[in-house]
């Protein structure tokens, strides 16, 4: 699984390098004397694009211009400096962090949400009232919800990180 370095890799060049890297340690992984490596499934997980607009509108700092200005940045460019509150960073897109791992010669790639669309109503009712919701009916309707999203793309962007799978 690759997590964290790809992450830190501000440009494609450096992850796509870094997601053919393993794609290679994979392949070698599986040899044995007198036979070739056979492969493998490889995972890749992503920040999404609009993490940081989620998030901090369930902590309710938005009213920030200062914040809003990085998070608009974020969500032009997918890029974070690294300079105030988190290290340097992209943050993808479901089809970009496919296309990533397709580029590095990946196969039957499949992007997955982690947290599904309902993570931010949860974290922002635990941010305002105090309370975990862990168990609630609320916390059961939104793992619902993120089991339903599972097949609709569209609802990736919904979610604060990505998981990417393929096989080489």
């Amino acid at each position: 699984m690759l997590w964290g370095a790809h992450e830190s890799e501000a440009g494609p060049v450096d992850r796509s390098s870094q997601v053919g890297g393993v794609d290679e340690v994979v392949r070698r992984s599986g040899s044995r004397p007198g036979r070739s490596g056979t492969g493998g499934l490889v995972a890749a997980a992503g920040i999404n694009r609009y993490a940081s607009l989620f998030e901090h509108t369930a902590f309710a700092h938005l009213d920030r211009p200062a914040l809003q200005d990085g998070i608009g940045r974020i969500l032009a460019t997918g890029s974070h400096d690294g300079k105030k509150g988190f290290t340097e960073a992209h943050f993808h897109t479901g089809p970009e962090l496919e296309a990533e791992m397709r580029e590095a010669g990946f196969t039957d790639t499949r992007v997955y949400g982690v947290e599904g669309p309902a993570w931010a109503l949860l974290k922002a009712t635990e941010q305002h009232t105090g309370e975990s919701l862990t168990g609630s009916r609320m916390f059961t309707s939104a793992l619902a919800a993120a089991r339903m999203a599972e097949p609709y793309p569209d609802l990736l962007a919904a979610g604060s990180h990505l998981l990417a799978v393929g096989r080489n």
